[in-house]
Order: structure tokens, then sequence, then C-alpha cells
């Protein structure tokens, strides 16, 4: 049986909301531990659907979770296997194990309603659409943060400001601010690669490549 989780875990953490420009699915993931913590379910979906949107893979494991084990939902197998497939698309370790375990506890008709789902899901939620997407969008603010030269002298931007409580912050050069925000990309983007194979869901060991799926014809612009 897949491990219970859910996003509230990071909840202590600001929604860093400077950081949307260029990456809104790690905001939305915050907001959406919020809105858990409130057990707010719908707020919690509808924020983690979001993120999910924009490629984030903890938040497409994070439904698949709360469908399949009922956490704060009504127990649905078949959507939750869905969103875990989804999750593991990028062949993480850990997502992976989930969904082959979650894969392992379903009934037949459980999997064959899950590949309906998972077939749904892909023209918005698989990584050829929303990542892409988000990737698209993070390249081109990087770009327009550092089009222009000289650069500023400085960023103020919350989360990459340095400084003790109580001492005026400390603005990073923008040539720093960059490097920091590529290391929270490079993280964020972590497994995804454009090679992608056609068939059904279904789980794969945890050395091969993405997760089986179909692709969208047209991928609709950020």
């Amino acid at each position: 049986m897949p491990a219970t989780g859910n996003p509230s875990k990071e909840a202590s953490l600001q929604c860093n909301d400077s950081l949307y420009r260029f990456l809104p699915g790690v905001v939305n993931f915050c907001l959406a531990a919020r809105e858990r913590q409130r057990n707010n379910a719908i707020g919690t979906l509808g924020m983690l659907k979001l993120a999910a949107g924009r490629g984030s893979k903890k938040a497409q494991y994070a439904p698949g979770l709360m469908y399949f084990n009922g956490e704060l939902v009504a127990a649905d197998r078949p959507p939750g296997l869905a969103w875990l497939g989804l999750a593991a698309e990028r062949s993480d370790r850990v997502y992976g194990a989930v969904f082959a375990s979650a894969y392992g506890n379903a009934t037949t008709a459980e999997r064959q309603q899950a590949q309906t789902r998972y077939a749904a899901l892909l023209p918005v939620y698989a990584d050829a659409v929303a990542a892409r997407r988000a990737q698209r969008r993070f390249d081109r603010e990087i770009h327009e943060l550092t089009r222009q030269e000289p650069y500023p002298s400085q960023l103020c931007s919350a989360g990459l400001t340095g400084g003790y409580p109580g001492q005026v912050p400390v603005c990073p050069s923008v040539s720093v601010a960059v490097a920091l925000l590529n290391q929270v990309g490079d993280a964020y983007f972590e497994g995804w690669t454009v090679r992608v194979s056609v068939g059904a869901l279904q789980p794969v060991r945890a050395d091969a490549g993405s997760m089986p799926k179909q692709l969208p014809k047209d991928i609709p612009p950020d």
C-alpha cells in the first residue's frame, strides 16, 4: 500500500510569491500545503492541479496518494493510480516504487479505469506539455531578467536575500540571484527528458526510461 504523504509537510516554509514569476508550480504547491492544513479538500486539489499543470511532480504525486488512500477525500483508486503514474513519469525511484505498489494492489478493473483516467490527464499534465510549458516560462523570465546590460547591481527578492532576522536584508547581485534561481530550476526539472515512448499505463523498472504515454499533437502556449 502506498505510504501516506501530503504537501502540508512543507507548509512551515513561507510561500515565496516572488518565485511565481519564474516557477509558479513551486508557489502553487506551497499554497496547496496551506489549504491542506486547513482541511480544505477543494482548495488543496485546486492548487495541486495548478502546480501539476506546470510540471510539478510533487503536485502530481500528492493527489495520487489522496485519492488512492482516501486522504482528505473519498477513496477513489483509479484516479489515484493515474496521478501516481504521472508522478513516476521521470523514473524517480520513490515515486516509481509507490506507483508500483499501488498498481500491484489494484484490481484488474481498477487498472483499466486508471488507464482511461491517465489518458485524459496526459494532454494537460504530461511532461511533454506541462514541463515544457514551465521550462519555456522559466527560460523567458530568466532571459528578461538578464537581457539588459549592464545588469542592475542587485536583485531584492524574497527567498534570495541574505542576512539575519532584524537586520537589513542583503540583496544579491543579479548574477548570484540567477545562479540561485537556476539551482531551484534544476531541482524542479530534474529527470525530465524529451525522449518518450508510447504505450499503456503500467509499472516500469527503476532503471527504465520515461513512463509510457501518448503525446498530444498540439502543445498549448504558455
